[in-house]
Order: C-alpha cells, then sequence, then structure tokens
C-alpha cells in the first residue's frame, strides 16, 4: 500500500470512494476521466483518477486527507489536478491513538448543563456543543446550527467559515475532529502571525 485516503464522514462514504476509484468508467461522476493509454502504468492510471475523484463533488467538499505511506512512490498531483486547499497531503504511516474521556462527576455535569447554551439560536441543549478551534474563545453551538451558519448556496456539506464570536477561519473538518475528541491532548490556540493556522503548546 502506497497512499491512502481517509476523513470520511462514515463508512458508507469511504466505501462509495473506494468504489469509483476502483471502477471510474463505472461511476457516473468519472465519465470525463479517459481509459487507461496504452503506454500508462496501472499505478500512475490510478493516481491520474485519484487527482480527478478529489476534484469533483461530492468528494472536492469533504475534509479528505492525502496520506502517502511511502515517499519513494509519492507522485506530485499539482502536475495532474490539485487537490482542494482544504484537504491535507500528509507522510507516513498512520498513529492509532485511542481518545480518553475524562469521565464527569455530578457537580462538573451540573455545571456543564447551565451553561450549555448555542451562541447561535440561544437555545439550551443537553446534549454535546460544537466549540472553536481556539481554546481561548468560549464559542459554542449546535453542529446543524454552525454547518447552516458555513454552508454556500445549494452545497450540502460544509468546508471552512469563520468563528462568529473570534472571527477566525475554521475548516469544519477540523471542528468536527475536535468535537469528536481528537484535540483533547493539545491546547490549541491560534497564531494570527501564520495566516490563522492553530498550534499546539506541547509541539
Amino acid at each position: 500500500m502506497v497512499v491512502i485516503i481517509h476523513g470520511f464522514p462514515n463508512d458508507i462514504a469511504a466505501l462509495r470512494f473506494e468504489w469509483a476509484w476502483q471502477h471510474p468508467q463505472s461511476s457516473r461522476r468519472l465519465k470525463h476521466v479517459s481509459k487507461k493509454k496504452s503506454r500508462e502504468k496501472m499505478y500512475d492510471y490510478c493516481i491520474r483518477v485519484l487527482s480527478e475523484m478529489l476534484c469533483v463533488g461530492p468528494w472536492n467538499r469533504l475534509p479528505l486527507v492525502i496520506r502517502w505511506l511511502n515517499q519513494e512512490f509519492m507522485r506530485d498531483l499539482s502536475d495532474l489536478k490539485t487537490p482542494p486547499i482544504h484537504m491535507a497531503i500528509c507522510y507516513g504511516p498512520v498513529v492509532s491513538k485511542k481518545v480518553n474521556q475524562k469521565p464527569e462527576d455530578d457537580n462538573e455535569v451540573e455545571v456543564f448543563s447551565s451553561f450549555n447554551i448555542c451562541d447561535i439560536c440561544l437555545n439550551s441543549s443537553n446534549q454535546k456543543l460544537l466549540t472553536c478551534l481556539d481554546n481561548t474563545c468560549n464559542f459554542k453551538s449546535h453542529l446543524i446550527c454552525l454547518s447552516k451558519l458555513f454552508l454556500e448556496p445549494g452545497e450540502y456539506i460544509p468546508v471552512e467559515g469563520k468563528c462568529p464570536k473570534c472571527d477566525i477561519n475554521c475548516l469544519w473538518g477540523d471542528l468536527i475532529k475536535k468535537y469528536k475528541g481528537c484535540f483533547n491532548n493539545l491546547d490549541v490556540r491560534i497564531n494570527f502571525n501564520n495566516g490563522n493556522d492553530f498550534y499546539s503548546d506541547s509541539e
């Protein structure tokens, strides 16, 4: 295995992507992709199909990650079709980590619930709320409320938007990762000197 694509919202979306990659001529979204050329290596053909897939809907709006497991066989996708800028390109094997959920006592739950109000619709909620990428910002909202705010006309999946409270630019995929606990072990703060990139004090 040389490259993997991850970051799909669910297993079904990942399987559909895999099927289309393996059967581009049968996928209605890839009819424009030309067949394998006689002198084209199968590997190069697969990478060419991949570069096309990342630039067409619905995949071009997903927060996907292109991970090259072996840099020796890496191909520069910019020579074909450049992936959308919200898709990360990284290198090396996937490292599995467990997400540690801190146990909450009754007092913590009570205090948490009293402040569990969506900053967009202003309704209280007993559900977990989405928070800003910057840990110094206290913005929180329902997933559906912020997604509606970030959505562009005619689209179904948000890509990015500005935090309504601190005005930093946030990728939707990063917000979902934080919501699911991927950044629990990081003290994330925004570095305004580097284009609103976020960083960790542990780095």
